[in-house]
């Protein structure tokens, strides 16, 4: 045998030889993985169930204000058939902490909302969130009415198929076509909703 075939068959004994060498070292391993896929599993279900003792809270602050939400909603939707608080939503998004994220740009590079003619955002019942848009007319997408419902307890949606316009796709826009839950964005748009008249007030300032 030639001094490189000894060389070549010593290389591959070697080779073989740490492979059954990492065998135990791999089922440690292993068991590791598994531990460390059991606490995450737990620390999951322990998130879950202080997700759903924080919905049962603001769901019940929900309820309590939810009347003087709709009493403020009809008077907006009256208004409006008179031709007057059309900018409502408008003007409150534009003065909104993280409008210029979430939302397109206007021609002067300021958050646009001109297209936005209602918001409604609730708390139902079973663990489940819900935001709804009314649209105007606008150059982004071709949708009147986008909707999407978030459920706690399956960690499941109900999305919107945008009719996009443009290749720009806004963080808004983004959030009613994601399967992604998107519990930021609900409460983002959640504060808005209940605090929309301060935001709105902020433009006669």
């Amino acid at each position: 045998m030639s001094r490189i075939n000894e060389h070549f068959c010593f290389k591959c004994l070697v080779i073989i030889a740490k492979f059954f060498l990492t065998i135990p070292h791999m089922d440690h391993d292993k068991k590791h993985i598994k531990d460390l896929d059991d606490i995450q599993h737990s620390l999951d279900n322990k998130y879950k169930k202080h997700s759903k003792r924080l919905f049962d809270c603001n769901y019940e602050y929900f309820k309590d204000i939810n009347n003087d939400l709709l009493k403020r909603d009809e008077l907006i939707k009256n208004q409006q058939k008179e031709n007057k608080l059309e900018d409502f939503w408008e003007k409150a998004f534009k003065n909104f902490d993280v409008a210029g994220d979430i939302l397109p740009s206007d021609s002067e590079n300021n958050p646009d909302g001109s297209w936005i003619k209602s918001l409604r955002c609730e708390l139902q019942d079973n663990y489940t969130y819900l935001v709804r848009l009314e649209l105007k007319e606008n150059e982004y997408v071709g949708n009147t009415v986008l909707e999407k419902k978030i459920y706690l307890e399956d960690q499941d949606v109900d999305t919107e198929e945008i009719e996009w316009k443009t290749s720009l796709k806004h963080p808004i826009f983004l959030f009613f076509e994601s399967d992604d839950q998107g519990y930021e964005m609900f409460d983002v748009l959640f504060d808005l909703y209940v605090t929309g008249y301060f935001y709105y007030s902020l433009c006669d300032e």
